[in-house]
């Protein structure tokens, strides 16, 4: 087991920030790794956030007819018909998975930027009810 403690110098400008937890050894002897998220300070993804707005309105173009197809979107936009269809199923993720997405969670991001590499979706719901599920049962736990 490792313990440590650290005491920083108390100046006026300080901000402290104190942790204490027993950590078992890693298996092996080999290290592990700790990760801070600045809770406040997070910031969606531009790229994501792009990605799935454009995903949007290029399905709702589809649906209501104001574009026929992949290929003229991607026309219009002066893009490749295949970019538009590796993006459009984006705008079938779930409500909740893009709501964490603007709110800059970084596990829905990852869940989404999978999306965007692989064309599935479906697993992603898969993926962010069981997330959703965990933290419900397990809150406080993220």
């Amino acid at each position: 087991m490792t313990h440590s403690r650290s005491h920083p110098r108390i100046t006026a400008k300080t901000t402290i920030i104190s942790l204490e937890a027993t950590v078992p050894a890693a298996p092996g002897g080999g290290s592990g790794k700790l990760v801070f998220e600045d809770q406040i300070g997070k910031a969606p993804d531009a790229v994501v956030v792009k990605a799935i707005a454009r995903a949007s309105v290029w399905f709702e173009q589809l649906t209501t007819g104001k574009s026929q197809s992949m290929a003229e979107i991607a026309v219009r936009e002066n893009i490749t018909d295949n970019y538009v269809s590796n993006l459009i199923h984006l705008a079938w993720l779930s409500p909740d998975l893009v709501g964490r997405v603007l709110d800059g969670e970084s596990e829905a991001t990852t869940l989404a930027r999978g999306a965007m590499l692989t064309r599935k979706s479906d697993a992603v719901w898969r993926q962010s009810r069981k997330a959703r599920a965990d933290r419900h049962l397990h809150p406080g736990q993220q």
